[in-house]
């Protein structure tokens, strides 16, 4: 009589993903949690540490993933010299290291001096991004509401409220050019403490045409938060489920 039991030993294939950091980088992100203008870059600096979280997480213990950096503000121009630094695509399908040296050069990558929130060009260098031999999972984090939308789609001819009105219907349809035929999962996380911009950043990203159960969107209200759903995030992208065989033979 004997008995044959392999649990574990058998790893389910795993999908390479490719991680798209789609992350705000508007005014607003020198301020502190709450709003104030103290030039503490809490938002900012939390930010970075959950970047930098996630690429340890999947980049570390999952090697063959990669990596794509997207920062994103208006490109408006404010006269005297002010403007915003607008949308730029940093890296696309890179390693960690190429994607975290990008995250952690304050030379490159670093709040906009000026500049609103534009979801709308995000989205469209989210689907640039997107490579067809990978899972494309989305990490959007964003301290405020569509405030501005590139000029081929609306100039800034009108009032800061009536812009920000309009500029989030615009960028809810936009939403929805993001779509599970390209992207597995998108994830969004508001940085601060304002629920009822939060609760638009969840509008739009229930518009988005991927799968309920592949899309979330939650609220960091402060650092310990944000970290805490970067650990959840991570550990539900790596986790490797394995299957067991148990054979028994008399």
């Amino acid at each position: 009589i004997y008995t044959l039991s392999l649990h574990d030993a058998l790893p389910i294939s795993i999908v390479k993903k490719n991680i798209i950091l789609a992350l705000d980088r508007s005014l607003s992100m020198y301020y502190s949690f709450d709003g104030r203008k103290d030039g503490s870059k809490a938002r900012w600096e939390s930010l970075k540490k959950a970047a930098n979280r996630l690429m340890d997480g999947l980049g570390g213990s999952e090697l063959g993933n990669t990596f794509s950096v997207i920062s994103f503000s208006s490109d408006d121009d404010y006269g005297d010299g002010y403007k915003g630094l607008g949308t730029t695509t940093h890296v696309k399908n890179a390693s960690v290291d190429a994607a975290k040296s990008i995250i952690n050069n304050d030379r490159v990558f670093y709040p906009s001096p000026n500049g609103g929130t534009d979801y709308y060009s995000a989205f469209e260098h989210i689907n640039d991004c997107c490579v067809s031999d990978r899972e494309n999972i989305v990490l959007f984090i964003t301290d405020g509401e569509p405030t501005s939308l590139p000029k081929k789609v609306l100039r800034r001819l009108m009032g800061s409220t009536a812009q920000s009105v309009i500029t989030t219907a615009y960028t809810r349809d936009a939403a929805k050019s993001l779509t599970g035929d390209k992207i597995k999962s998108f994830f969004s996380i508001f940085i601060g403490t304002n629920q009822g911009s939060a609760s638009v950043l969840n509008m739009i990203t229930r518009a988005t045409n991927i799968s309920n159960d592949e899309r979330a969107s939650v609220q960091a209200s402060n650092d310990q938060q944000m970290q805490q759903l970067i650990d959840d995030l991570r550990l539900w992208r790596s986790e490797e489920r394995r299957v067991g065989k148990e054979c028994r033979s008399r």
